[in-house]
C-alpha cells in the first residue's frame, strides 16, 4: 500500500486533524489496481474518518473507512472497508465448466455474499460448493457410476473417500470439507483455519480437477489414435 496524508474535517467544528494513512490497492468498483486519488476526507468520531476516492480507470468515486489511534504520534490509522463493493464474477477454467456448472454457480454465489460482507454465511456457500465440484467430478471420472453417486444418501465424506484417492486430491478435498463443516455447523472444530484457508484449498483442487481433466482427455486422444493405427482398414 501506498503511504498519502490529508487533513480530515471535523464536521462538529473542532479543529481538523492530519491523518497519514494507507490508500486502497484496487477500486472496489472496478477491481483495477491502482493508486486512486484522494478527493476529500472527514472525521466520523474520535477514532474513525472516512475518506472519498477517484478511481481514475472507471470515473466513479468511493469511500473508505479507517480507524485511528490518536493516542500516538504520529496517528496509527488502518483501512477498515471500502465502499461500494461491487461483485466481480469469477471466471473458471473451461475444465471445469465442463465438469461442473454448478460448482461455478454456487461459488459465485457465495463470492457475492462475502463481498458484501456476508461473511456469516458466504463459508457455506463455499463448502456446497465444494461438494458439487467433488461429486460432479466423481461422475465425469465414472459415468458409469453416476446414478451411485448421485443418491443423496451418498454423502461427501464417503464420495471423497471411495473416488478421489486415486487421483491424490483426497487430502484436499478432505480439508475443504472439514473447514466448510466449521463454517455451517454451531461449534469449530478447527479453530486455526478460517475461509481464507478454504478458498486457498478449493483453489489448490481447483487446479488439479483441470490437470486432471486435460490429461484425461489426452490419454483419451492417444489411446483413440493407436487403435487406429492398429486397425489395417484405417487410413
Amino acid at each position: 500500500m501506498n503511504k498519502t496524508t490529508a487533513v480530515a474535517i471535523d464536521p462538529m467544528g473542532s479543529s481538523n486533524v492530519t491523518f497519514s494513512f494507507d490508500t486502497p490497492e484496487e477500486c472496489p468498483m472496478c477491481h483495477t489496481g491502482l493508486v486512486p486519488k484522494p478527493i476529500a476526507s472527514c472525521l466520523d468520531s474520535h477514532s474513525r474518518f472516512s475518506v472519498l476516492y477517484f478511481c481514475r480507470r472507471c470515473s466513479l468515486s468511493f469511500l473508505t473507512r479507517y480507524s485511528a489511534d490518536r493516542s500516538s504520534s504520529p496517528f496509527k490509522t488502518t483501512l477498515l472497508s471500502s465502499e461500494p463493493n461491487y461483485f466481480q464474477k469469477r471466471i473458471f477454467p473451461k475444465q471445469i465448466i465442463e465438469v461442473s456448472q454448478s460448482f461455478s454457480d454456487i461459488y459465485n454465489q457465495a463470492l457475492s455474499a462475502e463481498t458484501i460482507n456476508l461473511n456469516e454465511i458466504s463459508g457455506m456457500g463455499f463448502r456446497k460448493a465444494v461438494e458439487f465440484l467433488v461429486k460432479d467430478f466423481s461422475i465425469y471420472m465414472n459415468p458409469d457410476k453416476a446414478e451411485y453417486i448421485s443418491n443423496p444418501k451418498f454423502q461427501l465424506m464417503p464420495c471423497i473417500r471411495e473416488f478421489l484417492p486415486e487421483f491424490k486430491i483426497d487430502s484436499l478435498a478432505t480439508l475443504c470439507a472439514w473447514i466448510g463443516n466449521d463454517e455451517t455447523h454451531f461449534s469449530r472444530i478447527n479453530d486455526d483455519l478460517d475461509i481464507n484457508d478454504l478458498k486457498d484449498n478449493i483453489e489448490a483442487l481447483i487446479s488439479h480437477v483441470v490437470t486432471l481433466v486435460i490429461t484425461k482427455k489426452a490419454e483419451e486422444r492417444v489411446n483413440q489414435k493407436k487403435l487406429e493405427q492398429q486397425d489395417p482398414t484405417s487410413d
